[in-house]
């Protein structure tokens, strides 16, 4: 299906809104992503820059959820998608009682949206301490996230 779908995409040369929970399927069939946690937005920016250089809590957790051969699941309890964040008119500003990063400001004011682009490229987190999002403590030692993706043309998912 996800075949059809890319070669429809290249026939047509056309842009593809694709929302999925698979990681994976999002490396293979979009250039772009936006990662969205309790009504809005935390991460978006190019795939390859999202997923390499995270800069929001939530979406580094997410990605260490990535199942891997030979690699033992991280379980990234305040920010695992088991556990849901509370929706309603105030949700984003009670996040930060599940946030390993959090501090006074972020139960006050809302994060804007930082540009955090390492490579020039369009890529922001909502976050006020974006710069050590990576710096989040784990319980097994990083693996590498292959960027193998397939080949297709520059519209990409948007």
């Amino acid at each position: 299906m996800l075949d059809l779908v890319a070669a429809l995409r290249q026939e047509f040369n056309t842009s593809v809104l694709f929302i999925s929970h698979n990681l994976d399927v999002i490396l293979r069939m979009c250039d772009r992503v936006g990662v969205l946690y309790a009504e809005g937005s935390s991460s978006k920016g190019p795939v390859a820059e999202v997923f390499d250089n995270s800069r929001h809590p939530y979406t580094v957790g997410l990605l260490r959820c990535i199942p891997r051969a030979g690699a033992r699941r991280t379980r990234q309890a305040r920010h695992d998608p088991e556990f849901l964040p509370p929706l309603g008119p105030s949700c984003r500003l009670r996040i930060p009682d599940r946030c390993a990063l959090a501090e006074d400001i972020c139960r006050t004011e809302e994060p804007p949206l930082h540009d955090v682009a390492a490579s020039g490229d369009e890529h922001a987190s909502r976050c006020h301490f974006h710069e050590r999002a990576q710096e989040l403590p784990r319980d097994t030692a990083p693996v590498a996230i292959p960027l193998a993706k397939h080949q297709h043309d520059a519209s990409g998912c948007r």
